[in-house]
């Protein structure tokens, strides 16, 4: 028989083995020799019991789980000699609300005064919980405190540690739980608007019409108080701060309450020559504000001047005559800032000249005298017909007053009219600089007639037509007819027009009107009068360009006209430019003469700002080769740059800011420096030009 293997295994005392047995097995029962548990270990126990009961009132039972049986840790060799360490039992579930000795409950009850105490909970606490509506957060904690158990206060071994953080953490829960609600509560009483100091006082309810008729109220003291210390020295402040008042209240609101106050302090002056701050801070509102401001006053302005022209002496003793010539003198400084056309001015005009009393002949001479310039220029074909009615209404011996009149009106004919400056030259400066340039289509074009007809419409319902309408007035026959008309008036001219190789009926009457003209105002107003419409535009300006092509030596005449074409209507520009495009690609087959003609008028029209710098981009200027096209720009920038210093730099300055023109002006440097350098007398502008084109801020040293 073989020898039997030897048993390696390690045999335990049988006292250890027993106890291992009973320890894996509860079930088990054992009599003797029965281990009573250390001090340290009987306090584990009582601490998982406690976490347990702790956790059986915290989640529902349906969410526990079973308790598992402790196991025995599996004996190892090299810890025979070592106590085994066993592993921490679980004790059963608990019921809900568990009994508890008296000893307990008061040992419960100092523990809950002793954490009340620490986080500072009393009985005014749970009042304010109570008045916010979370009582039920001190019911939490109650039965929190009244659910663990005690635990031994005497503990000072490391062992404890993990009790203690436990202890911790629910305090510190029940902490943040109380502090929430008293921010909660701070919250609640705070004030809407997060200011605590204000003191919420009871008003009475105001309704919305009293509510505006007193928000009315103060604008109009507040405009009242701007406007009786308005003058020359301090109009841009007050302008600048009725802009503002204008963004946060109602703009017809304020449009009546301008004009209300305004037309009052013009009434209210005692003197012949009123200042013209008025007229001005019309000006800047309309531009800045839209043009309801200067509508609302013109309104306001037709029945006081009708009722100033029929009536005497008013209530505080201001002639008629004085109050209806401020008003009069206030629509012509209007006129002269390029708020209302011409149209109104005649209109007015007419209307004097048909009495020709007293009161008449007065605001006839402050008409005349204030903008009978600028009405010639306008319209110099409506001046002739009024100096042809006031003939025919002053016949044989007439006043001093009116011969006076009739000389002044004369001198207004033959241009010998002595400039009169109504305004202040900063003041001018000051509305170019602030409003920017005025066209023909930014005015209101309204009449007498829609000012004081008495319709049944009521508003400012004139406002639409008097933005769209033009400055003068259509005859009653059609276009066809006032071509024809022309066409036939001279024969000659018809002639020399089909010898050009102009065919259409348009073209023979512009040829007609431009050659057989006295100056440029009187060919400007015969094409007006033509009521042409586009694009017979395009003829005038083709013909415009033929004729000046065809002259021998450069005639400003065209200039001019082609000037006075662009200031009318913003839509003649773009007919020039559109032409000037077309001319820059038929310059090679085109002669020297036609090339410097038409040089010559493009420098005028860019000095005069109606045509931009800007157009010479689809042209290489330093790629010109060919004759023509070098005497084109050459005579162009020649032109250009005996202009005046300010002019020559804002010309050139307009061109500077834009990235997409830098091939532009490195062209323009290229051919000014290459056929413009040798002449000695453009050297100043040329370095001015130059500088101009590249910093914008150049301009500012010459101004």
């Amino acid at each position: 028989m073989g020898r039997r293997p030897q048993d390696r295994r390690l045999r335990l005392p049988d006292a250890l083995a027993a106890e291992i047995a009973s320890a894996s097995d509860p079930g088990r029962h054992f009599t003797k020799q029965k281990r009573q548990r250390s001090r340290k270990e009987v306090r584990k126990a009582e601490r998982a019991a406690k976490k347990q009961r702790r956790n059986a009132h915290a989640r529902p039972a349906a969410e526990q789980a079973p308790p598992t049986p402790a196991v025995a840790s599996k004996p190892n060799t090299k810890d025979a000699v070592r106590p085994v360490k066993l592993a921490r039992t679980t004790v059963n579930r608990l019921p809900r609300m568990p009994l508890k000795l008296d000893d307990d409950v008061s040992d419960i009850d100092a523990e809950i005064a002793m954490l009340e105490k620490k986080l500072g909970n009393s009985d005014k606490l749970k009042k304010e919980l109570e008045d916010d509506g979370l009582e039920y957060l001190h019911d939490v904690i109650d039965n929190l405190g009244k659910a663990s158990d005690t635990s031994d206060g005497d503990e000072q071994s490391g062992d404890d540690e993990v009790a203690m953080s436990d202890d911790d953490a629910d305090d510190e829960e029940r902490l943040v739980a109380i502090q929430e609600a008293t921010e909660k509560r701070k919250r609640k009483q705070a004030h809407l608007y997060g200011d605590e100091s204000v003191v919420r006082t009871e008003s009475a309810y105001v309704p919305p019409h009293a509510r505006a008729a007193r928000v009315e109220t103060g604008l109009t003291k507040m405009i009242t108080g701007q406007l009786n210390r308005l003058s020359v020295d301090n109009i841009e402040t007050i302008a600048t701060t009725l802009k503002t008042v204008f963004e946060s209240h109602p703009r017809g609101t304020l449009c009546d309450i301008i004009a209300q106050v305004s037309l009052g302090l013009v009434l209210s002056y005692r003197t012949t020559s009123p200042p013209p701050s008025i007229p001005a801070l019309i000006t800047y509102l309309t531009a800045h504000c839209g043009s309801e401001v200067a509508a609302g006053f013109l309104e306001r302005l037709a029945p006081a001047l009708v009722d100033a022209r029929q009536s005497g002496t008013n209530d505080s003793g201001l002639p008629s005559a004085l109050r209806a010539g401020n008003l009069v003198r206030t629509l012509s400084s209007l006129y002269e800032f390029q708020v209302i056309d011409c149209g109104l001015i005649y209109d007015l005009i007419r209307l004097f000249a048909s009495g020709l009393t007293e009161v008449d002949v007065e605001l006839l001479l402050v008409l005349l005298t204030g903008c009978g310039r600028q009405l010639r220029r306008d319209d110099p074909a409506a001046l002739k017909e009024i100096i042809v009615l006031i003939q025919s209404k002053t016949v044989g011996d007439q006043p001093p007053r009116v011969q006076f009149m009739l000389q002044t009106i004369y001198d207004l004919k033959n241009n010998k009219i002595r400039v009169h400056e109504q305004h202040d030259e900063s003041l001018r400066n000051w509305l170019a600089q602030i409003c920017g340039p005025k066209s023909a289509e930014t005015q209101l074009h309204v009449s007498w007639q829609d000012l004081t007809a008495d319709h049944k419409r009521t508003g400012r319902w004139w406002l639409g037509s008097a933005k769209r309408s033009t400055t003068f007035s259509e005859a009653k026959e059609s276009p066809d007819d006032r071509v024809k008309a022309v066409v036939e008036k001279d024969p000659d001219l018809l002639a020399k027009a089909r010898a050009r190789r102009l065919t259409t009926d348009v073209q023979l009457a512009v040829f007609c009107i431009i050659m057989g003209s006295s100056d440029y105002l009187d060919a400007f107003e015969k094409l007006v009068r033509l009521g042409l419409r586009p694009p017979a535009d395009r003829d005038v300006v083709f013909v415009l360009f033929d004729c000046c092509g065809h002259e021998r030596a450069w005639n400003p005449f065209y200039a001019f006209l082609a000037a006075k074409l662009c200031s009318f209507h913003r839509a003649m520009k773009f007919t020039f430019q559109k032409a000037f495009r077309d001319v820059f690609k038929t310059l090679p087959e085109s002669n020297k003469r036609r090339a410097a003609n038409l040089g010559h008028l493009l420098a005028h029209l860019i000095g005069q700002f109606s045509i931009s710098l800007s157009h010479l981009k689809i042209v290489d200027l330093a790629a010109c080769r060919d004759t023509p096209t070098t005497v084109f720009f050459i005579v162009l920038f020649k032109s250009l740059l005996q202009l005046p210093d300010r002019v020559v730099g804002a010309c050139f300055e307009r061109i500077s800011a834009s990235s997409e023109l830098q091939t532009l002006r490195d062209s323009m440097a290229v051919f000014i420096h290459r056929h413009l350098t040798p002449l000695p007398n453009l050297a100043p502008k040329i370095s001015l030009a130059l500088r101009c084109m590249e910093k914008t801020s150049a301009l500012e040293s010459v101004i």
